[in-house]
């Protein structure tokens, strides 16, 4: 009896999804440029860290190492 083949193929491009970490510091840049924000290096460490761990709580373990 034959078994089913099954081709696996990778691919050498990179991921397309920003991680929370640059989405944050982006939108904080936006923010900066096109507002008149002032920096606040702070808010966007906060925004980070709760954008961590939402993701974490919806299955993304990895992201755990973020918070220490």
């Amino acid at each position: 009896m034959l078994q089913p083949l099954t081709l696996r193929i990778q691919s050498t491009k990179p991921s397309t999804k920003p991680s929370p970490k640059a989405w944050s510091i982006w939108k904080h840049r936006n923010c900066c440029v096109f507002d008149g924000c002032l920096p606040r290096p702070q808010l966007v460490l906060q925004e980070v860290t709760e954008q961590a761990s939402l993701w974490v709580l919806a299955g993304a373990k990895a992201l755990g190492v973020l918070l220490g």
